[in-house]
């Protein structure tokens, strides 16, 4: 995949405390602020915002905002974020005519992005954990690219199960499924007790028992 590195990089660059190591660009955190903050009152929904970094990283200026004050704002987050995807660009868009260069901008709601990491990874683990006890692939829902990274990320020194990412567009999803070896070991797909192979906690089962290695159209790895 060519994903994105937004939740990554938030997390990496909020973790910067010694902002005179990489400087502490006044102007750009003010522009970023006020943007924000005026967005914030146009729609509605005043809040109070937050600068964790304004400088550069490994020449990158790049802006990390997070709204920790207000009220209602999981309309400003959305399903899965979605929302909250929008009104970075809209911010970065701003940010940079107001400074009259590229920003990066990642900005956060309330800690949502931490949240949902911490989301992720555990979905991951539990697909991973399914497709090694039934043999089988996993699908998980579908995600936004910086997303499917994170799910790629927390499996990808898995001893037992690779994954993949599948789908075009808003229907791309990572696929998770036992390597080859695991289920030559292991055999063939189980059969599952009684209640059934539907989707439950952001996956399902999909097409199964054939492993790293198998026949499966595009081939394997990431995408």
């Amino acid at each position: 995949d060519d994903d994105e590195l937004e939740d990554e990089e938030f997390a990496e660059a909020a973790a910067v405390a010694d902002e005179a190591t990489l400087g502490y660009d006044e102007a750009l955190a003010t522009a970023g602020r006020e943007i924000v903050e005026d967005l914030l009152d146009y729609m509605g929904f005043p809040g109070e915002v937050e600068v964790l970094r304004a400088g550069k990283e490994n020449g990158t200026p790049t802006l990390v905002l997070a709204v920790v004050d207000g009220e209602s704002m999981g309309a400003l987050i959305g399903r899965r974020g979605e929302t909250l995807q929008a009104f970075q660009f809209i911010t970065q868009l701003l940010v940079n005519r107001r400074v009259g260069h590229w920003t990066r901008v990642l900005l956060d709601i309330e800690g949502y992005r931490s949240r949902r990491e911490r989301y992720l990874k555990d979905t991951a683990l539990r697909a991973a954990e399914k497709a090694m006890r039934y043999r089988e692939s996993i699908e998980l829902d579908p995600m936004i690219p910086s997303e499917r990274r994170i799910v790629h990320m927390t499996l990808a020194e898995h001893e037992f199960v690779t994954t993949h990412s599948e789908g075009e567009g808003d229907h791309r999803r990572v696929i998770v499924e036992p390597t080859s070896d695991y289920v030559a070991k292991h055999g063939g797909p189980a059969e599952r007790s009684s209640g059934g192979a539907g989707r439950a906690g952001g996956f399902s089962r999909g097409r199964g028992g054939r492993g790293r290695g198998g026949p499966r159209d595009g081939g394997y790895g990431r995408r």
